[in-house]
């Protein structure tokens, strides 16, 4: 007489086999899923950043922001009067809630307080601002860093997931860290080509190294993220 139908052992091992294989490709399927969201955040943001800047220097008569009196090194006093003239045109308010890390010195260390040029926006991006001193880079002023997480105050807050930073130049302009030569500060040297590589994942103290490398690869997560 013939059977129809699966065994309790045929159904076992297959579910077993499905099991295994999913283990081996569902990481794989969720970090595309989440670096294919990352890009189009951080684009906007970015770019609205800087839309924003051309305002304000329009409105200035400037093309500078040391020109029109916007920056004063290291002070972040200073950065805080800049945030408030940029939220006329970004739609940014002062944020002092959850902290998060920026890079400092090659690693990630800098919480947000009251004291810090922390603002978010109306799409729930945070912006982090602190001024430099300015260092000539490619024939620009390099005045401040930048860090933006596209996420706010959602997890996880990590540096090259939801964290970005970037070298904010005189002329309003963003340059993401990990381009060739971005060091503001003289010591953030490392390039995504060294330590951000396609497929493979970043050493943890240069992840912010891995902003350049969405930018230059078509708004495209390459490596792998945590």
């Amino acid at each position: 007489m013939k059977h129809l139908g699966f065994t309790l052992a045929e159904v076992l091992i297959t579910l077993g086999i499905i099991g295994v294989i999913s283990a081996l490709t569902l990481p794989s399927l969720l970090n595309d899923t989440q670096g294919a969201q990352v890009g189009p955040k951080l684009g906007k943001a970015a770019a609205m950043f800087e839309q924003a800047n051309q305002v304000l220097l329009q409105e200035y008569n400037s093309d500078r922001l040391s020109d029109a009196g916007l920056w004063v090194s290291r002070d972040q006093n200073a950065a805080i009067t800049y945030g408030n003239e940029l939220s006329k045109y970004l739609k940014i308010s002062r944020y002092n809630g959850t902290a998060y890390t920026v890079p400092t010195s090659q690693t990630f260390s800098v919480r947000i307080s009251s004291n810090n040029s922390s603002w978010l926006s109306k799409d729930g991006v945070i912006y982090y601002i602190q001024f430099m001193d300015s260092v000539r880079l490619n024939n620009k002023s390099h005045i401040a860093l930048v860090a933006v997480d596209i996420n706010g105050s959602a997890s996880p807050n990590l540096p090259g997931t939801d964290v970005f930073a970037f070298s904010l130049v005189d002329d309003g302009s963003l340059y993401p860290l990990g381009s060739v030569n971005s060091r503001p500060d003289g010591q953030w040297s490392y390039s995504w080509r060294d330590y951000c590589r396609n497929d493979e994942i970043p050493t943890n103290n240069a992840y912010y190294s891995c902003t350049a490398s969405i930018f230059e690869n078509n708004m495209k997560v390459m490596y792998k993220m945590r």
